[in-house]
């Protein structure tokens, strides 16, 4: 006995359904903008953000100069300098972002002034400097460990670093790879900047 056309198209269509359906269940391939679209992958900390020895269009250049840990105190120093040919401005205080491993913020609290026993420090100005001349701060802190916090306990591996400019702009932004043991308080603390010695 033959088949009529009807009892041989329906398992077609059964197939052709079942494969659409299972093609819908599939992601279409990741466009840009599309919501499909991976995730970014984590860059590990230490990716250079900046090219070592080239001077920003900014013209000024960061980098961090001798450390210092007596009397219990940690002490870091921040150097900026003009690399440029014509004269650049900074103001203020740096501003610091302490980093984990993957360059992800930590929870810590900045303030103005150096903290320190060393007496009363330089207040707030702003500086125009020439070609070759710098100013440096000094990033403080404690290595305070709470013992009921002590879980809380963090340690960057390094930070970002922000230099103002006029009207407190931010004209420079570098990362830089360095221990940075705020424990469970963390409280940093950055002096203003000053015409380095």
């Amino acid at each position: 006995m033959s088949l009529s056309r009807r009892s041989v198209a329906r398992p077609g269509f059964l197939f052709v359904a079942s494969a659409a359906l299972a093609a819908g269940c599939v992601n279409p391939p990741a466009q840009a903008g599309s919501r499909y679209a991976p995730e970014p992958t984590p860059t590990p900390f230490g990716t250079p953000t900046s090219v070592v020895g080239a001077c920003p269009d900014s013209g000024l250049i960061a980098s961090v100069g001798v450390h210092d840990a007596a009397m219990g105190w940690r002490g870091t120093q921040l150097v900026v300098s003009n690399c440029g040919s014509g004269t650049a401005t900074v103001s203020g205080y740096p501003t610091l972002i302490p980093l984990d491993e993957w360059e992800v913020p930590l929870d810590a609290t900045l303030k103005h002034g150096e903290q320190s026993p060393d007496g009363p420090v330089a207040r707030a100005e702003t500086f125009r400097l020439k070609p070759g001349e710098s100013v440096d701060s000094w990033l403080t802190w404690r290595n305070t460990v709470d013992p009921v916090q002590g879980d809380r306990a963090a340690t960057a591996v390094g930070y970002r670093l922000e230099v103002a400019g006029q009207d407190g702009v931010v004209v420079q932004s570098q990362t830089f790879a360095d221990t940075v043991d705020i424990g469970s308080a963390g409280l940093l603390y950055v002096s203003a900047w000053e015409r380095a010695e």
